[in-house]
């Protein structure tokens, strides 16, 4: 089986590096377009928009790197079926569900790759190049553990909600310049910005040279006026890793805030790795059965009439459930039911039946 195993491989990876570059370039093309006058107008030097579209091209990755995948394998299939090498290997006693599992290992390997890139290495160079281009940016790349300095003294957040403007567990210490000890230290769990103003609410200001404690439900922080990187808060959904995003659901549970934005762009995440496994799947039998009467280009076509109907249908089903204020696992549970749902029909219809005993290897296959 390794002769086997090597032959789907690298009938795969030939295809995939040939369709990821076809995207990459398309991909990169529109973008370079589109971003050009943000350039201009940022002043960026040569190196700079070079570094620029590095830490983009990173980005756009995640933007099409799993279409390319299932539209690879689809027309890895393809090719195999038209070069007659499933007739061989079906006459040969290697079973449908061999092809089905060692395609579909290429699949997770890949796919797996893409996640971990997407979800964590990705948000972090898209953040990079809109420093580039804002240079505002360039204080706050982090959105936790967060230290500023004050005219004596200095300010530590824990957490920064983005496009909330809220901020958790924040101390504001204040230093005496002659003997550089520490005076006073107000704590506060959130801090929240309404109108012009911070409001610190659970408030404990302690005052380090008396050794007194006092308490307040809400207090107004000016030291925060005057900190202008504080200014550009609203972080897009693409800037937040997997790991901000778990840290902001834990601090927002904790102290009440309202997360439940954070709960669908994490199980958005989570679920692309899913439902790339559910669209091969679903596509599987279109890959093998087509290739005997189709040609590339209709099974391209094909495809990718399948994967922008379901990201269609994807976009509009989580934006509804987020809007109706649903559960965040309502979403993902109605896309895995429609595509399993015609997964069944598609491969009942169109192919052999799976569930059919005392069937030699591809028989039906080949009896069609």
């Amino acid at each position: 089986m390794k002769i086997l195993s090597r032959l789907i491989f690298k009938e795969h990876l030939n295809n995939f590096l040939v369709t990821y570059f076809i995207f990459f370039t398309i991909t990169l093309s529109f973008d370079f377009i589109d971003k050009i006058d943000d350039i201009i107008k940022a002043k960026l030097s040569l190196y700079d928009s070079i570094v620029y579209y590095l830490f983009r091209s990173i980005y756009l990755h995640s933007e099409y790197s799993n279409y390319a995948l299932l539209i690879s394998a689809l027309i890895s299939l393809n090719l195999l079926s038209q070069r007659n090498e499933l007739t061989a290997l079906f006459t040969s006693a290697v079973s449908l569900k061999r092809i089905l599992y060692l395609s579909m290992s290429f699949v997770i390997l890949a796919g797996a790759f893409n996640f971990f890139l997407s979800s964590y290495l990705s948000p972090k160079f898209l953040l990079k190049s809109e420093q580039k281009i804002n240079k505002g940016l360039s204080d706050i790349g982090n959105i936790d553990d967060l230290i500023f300095k004050k005219d004596f003294g200095f300010i530590f957040i824990d957490l920064v909600v983005p496009a909330e403007d809220i901020l958790l567990n924040c101390y504001i210490v204040d230093i005496n310049p002659r003997t550089n000890l520490i005076e006073h230290i107000i704590f506060a769990k959130k801090i929240e910005r309404q109108g012009g103003n911070w409001i610190a609410f659970n408030v404990k200001k302690t005052d380090v040279n008396k050794k007194e404690v006092l308490f307040s439900e809400q207090l107004v922080i000016d030291e925060l006026k005057n900190l202008k990187e504080l200014s550009p808060l609203s972080y897009r959904a693409e800037w937040l890793t997997i790991r901000d995003n778990i840290k902001v659901i834990k601090g927002g549970l904790k102290s009440g805030i309202n997360i439940n934005s954070y709960l669908y762009l994490l199980t958005r995440k989570i679920f692309s790795f899913l439902s790339l496994l559910l669209l091969f799947l679903l596509s599987f039998p279109f890959g093998i059965q087509l290739g005997r009467t189709k040609k590339n280009v209709e099974v391209l076509f094909l495809s990718i009439l399948i994967f922008t109907a379901y990201a269609v249908i994807e976009m509009v089903i989580f934006r509804i459930s987020r809007s109706a204020n649903l559960y965040f696992a309502i979403p993902p549970v109605i896309l895995s039911v429609i595509v399993l749902t015609f997964t069944y029909l598609t491969w009942k219809n169109h192919f052999f039946w799976w569930g059919e005993k005392k069937a030699l290897p591809g028989e039906r296959y080949l009896k069609q």
